[in-house]
């Protein structure tokens, strides 16, 4: 279970409300076709930290593990965000147009960090990985 304390996701929505105003120079247009979030087609990864994967979680939305198996987002429904509100840093930098991606990318990697300080003020454990895994049931031991 991913639980983080109310005052942390307070702070993180904060965080991604700068963001999204910081973002708004280089937003580019979605198409809204679910590629982004079909992580072996495209061949990248979203990673979350923690708290991120918590935030994702309060979203009520259950995630997909057979999904995330096939190297798509647990929270892909369709070609649509089915925890859009809720999304981590790298859904809200992440465009299929490459237009001013290296300044996403530092936006991204600032705003990391600050997810980080969130993280450390609350006692929250440093863990960075793939959504895919995130939300996945461990396979029982034998």
């Amino acid at each position: 279970m991913h639980t983080c304390p109310e005052a942390a996701h307070q702070e993180l929505r904060a965080l991604y409300e700068r963001l999204d105003a910081e973002l708004a120079p280089f937003r580019r247009r979605c198409d809204a076709t679910g590629r982004c979030c079909n992580f072996a087609a495209t061949d990248h990864m979203l990673f979350v930290t923690k708290l991120e994967a918590a935030e994702m979680a309060r979203a009520g939305a259950e995630p997909d593990a057979a999904q995330a198996a096939a190297g798509r987002c647990p929270y892909l429904r369709g070609t649509q965000c089915g925890i859009r509100e809720h999304r981590a840093l790298g859904c809200r930098i992440y465009y299929c147009d490459r237009t001013h991606e290296e300044d996403r990318n530092a936006l991204y990697e600032r705003f990391l960090k600050e997810v980080r300080a969130v993280e450390a003020r609350h006692g929250i454990e440093a863990n960075y990985g793939p959504v895919t895994k995130a939300y996945v049931p461990a396979e029982p031991h034998a």
